[in-house]
C-alpha cells in the first residue's frame, strides 16, 4: 500500500510539467487541474491530473469506467487522475468526444465531489478515476454504471456501487457497503459491519469486525472470519465460513455448506448439497434436500434433516445443556456420538429395514421390531440413558442407526 502511494505521487509530480494547464474541470478556485492528450492503442486518452483541498467526505461518480480510491498519508489535499478514454478514428474526432464527457471537481458542504457526466459518445467513451485521499476520511462513496470500484485504506465508512462490474474494499475502519448488478465482491479488514449484495457473482470476505450480511443471486460466498453475527444467502452456489464469533445463518438454493467454528447457534440450509460443521456454541439446525450432514462438537441440541444422505452428529453437551433434538433422513445411515455421562432419552426408528439395524454402545437402549418374520420391518431403539433426559429422536427410512460413546 505504501509503495502504491509513492508511485501515484511520483506519477503526479512527473506529469505536471508535461501538461498544459486547463481549468475546465474545476468548478471553483480551490481546485487545480492539468491536462494532456495521448494515444493508447486504439484509444485516445485525455488525462486530467489535479487536486482539491481535503474534506471529511468524498463522493466520486462516473457514467462508464472504473473508480479506485486509495487512502494515504497526506492530510491537506485529495489528488485525482482522471482518464477520458474514447475510441476514435482521429485526434480531431477524439477531441469532439472529450467535449461530450464532462468531468467536474468541486467541494460542497464538507464533501469533495468528483463527477463524470453522462456522455453522448455512448459505448465509445469511458471516464476512469484514480483518487488518492487522506486516510482519515469520514466517508467515501464511489459509484459507476459500468466498471469496477475499489476503495482501500480509509478510517471511515465506505460505500461502493456498480451497475456492471466487480467491487473490492480493504482496510476500511468503519462500515462497508457494496452493491453490484453484475460482478464479484471482495472485501477484507473491515472495522465495522459489512453489507454486500451482487446480482450475479461470487462474494469473498476476509476479516470483518462487525456483522456480515451478504447476498448473491448467482455465485459462491466465502467468509474467512466474522467477529460478530453472519447472515449469508446465495441463489445458486456453495457457502464456506471459516470462523463466526456470533450466530450464523447460511442459505443456498443449490450448493454445499462448509462451516468451521461458530461461537453461537447456526441455521444452515441448502436445496441441494452437503452440510458440514466443525463446532458451534448453541443449538444448530441443518437442512438439505439432497446430501450428507456432518455436525461436530455440538454443546446443546440439534435438528438435522436430509432427503437423501447420511447424518453424523457429535454431541459434547453437559447435563442441563442438552435440549430436545431430531436427526432425520429418508435414505442413509445415522451415526450419533453421545458423552458417556449425558442423560438423554433415545427414540430411534428405522422405518423400512431390509437387514438394517440399530447398533448401540449403551445398554439402556432396547432394540425391538414389529415383524420378526421375513420381509421389511420397522426397527426401534428406545431407552433412557443415564436416567433419561431431553428426547433425541433419530429416524431413517432406509439405513442403519449407530449410537456411539463419544468424548468431550
Amino acid at each position: 500500500m505504501r509503495r502504491a502511494t509513492t508511485i501515484l505521487t511520483a506519477l503526479v509530480l512527473s506529469l505536471l510539467p508535461l501538461a498544459a494547464t486547463a481549468q475546465s474541470s474545476c468548478e471553483n478556485s480551490s481546485c487545480a487541474a492539468n491536462e494532456r492528450i495521448y494515444r493508447d492503442g486504439r484509444y485516445f486518452v485525455l488525462e486530467i491530473i489535479g487536486s482539491v483541498p481535503a474534506q471529511p467526505k468524498l463522493a466520486a461518480e462516473t457514467d462508464a469506467g472504473w473508480i479506485k480510491v486509495l487512502g494515504g498519508k497526506q492530510t491537506d489535499k485529495i489528488w485525482f487522475k482522471v482518464n477520458k478514454r474514447v475510441k476514435a478514428s482521429s485526434e480531431e474526432q477524439a477531441r469532439r468526444y472529450f467535449e461530450e464527457i464532462r468531468f467536474r471537481a468541486y467541494t460542497s458542504g464538507g464533501t469533495v465531489v468528483l463527477r463524470g457526466e453522462p456522455s453522448q459518445a455512448g459505448h465509445n467513451a469511458m471516464l476512469e478515476m484514480e483518487i488518492q485521499t487522506p486516510r482519515n476520511l469520514d466517508y467515501a462513496k464511489a459509484s459507476t454504471r459500468g466498471g469496477s470500484v475499489a476503495i482501500y485504506n480509509i478510517t471511515g465508512k465506505a460505500y461502493a456501487e456498480s451497475m456492471g462490474g466487480s467491487v473490492s474494499m480493504s482496510d476500511i475502519g468503519s462500515t462497508a457497503v457494496a452493491s453490484t448488478m453484475g460482478g464479484s465482491i471482495d472485501v477484507d479488514k473491515i472495522g465495522g459491519d459489512a453489507k454486500l449484495e451482487t446480482a450475479g457473482g461470487s462474494v469473498n470476505i476476509g476479516t470483518v469486525n462487525g456483522q456480515i450480511v451478504a447476498e448473491t443471486a448467482g455465485g459462491s460466498i466465502n467468509v474467512a472470519q466474522g467477529k460478530s453475527n453472519v447472515n449469508v444467502e446465495t441463489a445458486g452456489g456453495s457457502i464456506s465460513v471459516g470462523d463466526c464469533a456470533g450466530t450464523l445463518k447460511a442459505t443456498t438454493a443449490g450448493g454445499s455448506i462448509d462451516v468451521g467454528r461458530v461461537g453461537a447457534g447456526a441455521h444452515l440450509e441448502t436445496a441441494g448439497g452437503s452440510i458440514r460443521l466443525t463446532s458451534a456454541g448453541d443449538v444448530v439446525k441443518a437442512v438439505t434436500s439432497g446430501g450428507g450432514i456432518k455436525l461436530a462438537r455440538l454443546p446443546k441440541g440439534a435438528y438435522a434433516e436430509t432427503e437423501a444422505g447420511g447424518i453424523e452428529a457429535e454431541f459434547i453437551a453437559k447435563r442441563g445443556d442438552f435440549s430436545d433434538s431430531k436427526l432425520i433422513t429418508n435414505s442413509g445411515d445415522i451415526v450419533v456420538y453421545l458423552p458417556s455421562d449425558l442423560g438423554v432419552t433415545v427414540r430411534a426408528t428405522i422405518e423400512v429395514s431390509n437387514g438394517h439395524r440399530v447398533i448401540s454402545d449403551f445398554n439402556e437402549v432396547q432394540i425391538t421390531s414389529d415383524n420378526e418374520g421375513y420381509g421389511p420391518r420397522t426397527v426401534y431403539g428406545n431407552g433412557a440413558i443415564n436416567g433419561g433426559g431431553p428426547v433425541l429422536k433419530i429416524n431413517t427410512s432406509n439405513g442403519n442407526i449407530y449410537l456411539r460413546r463419544g468424548r468431550r
